[in-house]
């Protein structure tokens, strides 16, 4: 019988895939605002976004440091005077309504919940936007509870979140969860931290106790 009872996963670029609707909706905020929306504007976008995310799991700056200030940047990256309010308001109503899933999704899910296996989602970002995405998704069939920063007044990689995340699961036995994410930063740092076993979907060398390339491949563990 296998060891763990509870998963743990991640959802961006885990379950769904946030850099195919980061680009459709980015791109289409850009058109409605009359800014370039070309391939160069859109990954020059990604860019600051990823690097004020990446300050957010730091724990360098607060969530609401991310939502505006990278508008800002953004334009004054690209010498545009413009409303930054405008694209903050806009961008969380596009993307809560966009869910691509990641390959595999519903097949291991699936595969998941016929093992009987407890499954919540454990996500940093706006809770507004990442419950309206796990319902359009079809993910919510799945899973028994969805743990966001937001609402936790934690973050990925805080041992906080995940001592939150614990007090709300079934399993109180850490040995017999586990987390599966696509960041060594967020995912598998704050796993190691909370002494909890973790699976790494990439190639990143890191100290996960799994590492996967893909996420059908989690059936080779579970």
């Amino acid at each position: 019988m296998n060891k763990y009872t509870t998963l743990l996963f991640d959802l961006d670029n885990t379950l769904l895939d946030f850099y195919k609707s980061e680009y459709l909706c980015i791109k289409e905020l850009f058109k409605i605002n009359g800014l370039p929306f070309d391939d160069e504007a859109v990954n020059l976008y990604s860019e600051i976004n990823d690097g004020y995310w990446k300050k957010y799991e730091r724990g360098e700056i607060k969530a609401e440091g991310i939502y505006e200030n990278r508008f800002i940047d953004f334009l004054n990256e690209i010498g545009v005077q413009y409303d930054s309010k405008k694209l903050l308001h806009g961008y969380p109503k596009l993307l809560s309504k966009s869910a691509v899933k990641m390959p595999y999704c519903d097949e291991i899910l699936l595969y998941c919940k016929n093992k009987g296996y407890d499954m919540a989602v454990i996500t940093n970002g706006l809770a507004f936007n990442q419950h309206s995405r796990i319902k359009i998704s079809g993910i919510k069939d799945y899973i028994s509870n969805t743990f966001i920063s937001e609402e936790l007044g934690a973050q990925k990689p805080e041992k906080a979140f995940f001592d939150r995340v614990l007090e709300k699961t079934k399993e109180k036995d850490k040995s017999k969860i586990l987390v599966i994410g696509d960041s060594v930063t967020s995912d598998i740092k704050g796993a190691f931290n909370a002494g909890i076993d973790s699976c790494f979907i990439g190639d990143k060398d890191c100290e996960a106790t799994y590492k996967i390339k893909q996420l059908k491949e989690l059936k080779n563990i579970i």
